[in-house]
């Protein structure tokens, strides 16, 4: 068994905080595997993130027994992913321009 340190346990809406942590992850990562520059396809990966997000939760409502559907899960997923759109320009700005010198 994996021990939860003490602050995790005390730490309001954690399970949110991991729905937007894991969303901002999916984009941002997403976003670098292809061609980074392109708007049309960070949008198109903003909109299948959110309608992923939202199918989870209408699946694990209808076909599972012990979950349910949890609005505020989509919020933080949808955030999550927002937040990773608008801030991926500035991660291609910090992790490109940094050049090797011999």
């Amino acid at each position: 068994m994996i021990a939860t340190p003490s602050f995790m346990m005390k730490l309001p809406l954690k399970d949110k905080i991991v729905h937007f942590l894991f969303y901002f992850i999916l984009v941002t990562l997403w976003s670098f595997s292809f061609n980074h520059k392109t708007f049309h396809l960070r949008l198109k990966i903003l909109v299948g993130a959110i309608f992923y997000g939202i199918i989870i939760e209408i699946l694990q409502d209808t076909i599972t027994v012990s979950r349910t559907a949890d609005f505020f899960d989509v919020i933080a997923n949808s955030l999550g992913a927002l937040i990773a759109f608008f801030t991926f320009p500035y991660f291609v700005k910090v992790f490109y321009s940094t050049k090797i010198k011999n």
